[in-house]
């Protein structure tokens, strides 16, 4: 993937030493792992899975900034941020696969008795209940269960049901394989990319408020993202969220979920009642950032704003 424009932001923090290769089921992509910065927290280990619309790199200011408090383990996920996509295996990104994934993932990194935090964004939330969901055995090694702004139901996204028929059309269009290739070529190529995807919708909100400077450095990184996202993968994910239901199951387990006040996609207060249906104790708490998530380019400063003061309370406090 091309990043080099990406590397200046790495090349200011030790981010690039950290990221190490990662073969699962002949997939090819990286993880993340960095010691805690402080030895007594060294014990406490978390795992974090990115969301839709993400990469190692753009997280990594959220990544640095978890250190304060244990170890960080962040991986690819296959089809986004740059690692080879289920497809070239025969097949499907489905949240099952996913769940799947994520467990030949801690099989492979993790000693059995090794217990950890499990921190999903928004997608990354999804995987998570679905790897709980068919895992259960694994619950009892997760000691704490963050949610990112995430959901269980598609139907908590707050889309009008023109704009959600559209998106469910879009998105099962695109994920067939050779308009997948034509959405690429012909729509996120660079020109396309520089000149008009900041006019867009979707986009305004998210150069809203920025300094010239700070509108190159997320443009650089947005197509960073829609490169290194397979598109096929990108669209079949996006039509799953829009219709994903894991309110059938209670998981048995202890879960943090944290809301933020401007969320453009997520209806929080119905979106809370889910969680507290499926999971056994929920807490919660409302961050104060204007959208769903920071910009792309957060920095460490910026996404610690994620971090509700009673979870770095738990983490600081953090006894195993």
């Amino acid at each position: 993937m091309n990043i080099s424009s990406v590397e200046s932001r790495s090349n200011q923090t030790d981010f690039g030493q950290h990221l190490k290769p990662l073969v699962i089921d002949g997939l090819r992509g990286r993880l993340w792992r960095a010691n805690a910065l402080n030895k007594k927290h060294g014990n406490h280990l978390i795992v974090i899975i990115y969301g839709h619309h993400a990469s190692l790199e753009r997280n990594q200011g959220l990544l640095q900034y978890l250190r304060h408090f244990g170890e960080v383990l962040a991986l690819d996920l296959p089809g986004l941020g740059g690692m080879d996509s289920f497809y070239k295996i025969n097949k499907k990104p489905t949240l099952d696969n996913y769940a799947i994934y994520l467990n030949d993932v801690l099989k492979k990194q993790l000693t059995p008795d090794k217990n950890f935090t499990l921190m999903g964004f928004s997608l990354g939330f999804l995987i998570a209940s679905q790897f709980l969901k068919k895992y259960p055995q694994q619950s009892p090694r997760v000691n704490l269960l963050i949610s990112l702004v995430g959901f269980l139901s598609g139907q908590r996204l707050i889309f009008s049901p023109i704009r959600r028929k559209l998106y469910l059309l879009g998105a099962t269009l695109i994920s067939q394989r050779f308009i997948a290739g034509g959405f690429r070529y012909v729509i996120l190529n660079r020109f396309v990319l520089r000149y008009f995807y900041a006019t867009t919708k979707l986009a305004k909100s998210k150069f809203k408020n920025l300094t010239k400077a700070q509108k190159r450095q997320l443009l650089v990184m947005e197509t960073h993202l829609w490169h290194c996202n397979d598109v096929r993968t990108w669209a079949y994910t996006a039509k799953f969220m829009l219709t994903a239901n894991l309110l059938d199951y209670q998981i048995n387990g202890h879960l943090y979920h944290i809301a933020t006040q401007g969320d453009q996609f997520l209806d929080n207060q119905a979106n809370l009642v889910d969680l507290k249906k499926v999971y056994k104790k929920v807490d919660y708490a409302s961050v104060n950032l204007p959208s769903h998530a920071p910009t792309v380019i957060a920095t460490e400063k910026e996404a610690s704003l994620l971090m509700p003061a009673s979870l770095i309370l738990h983490f600081k406090n953090f006894r195993d």
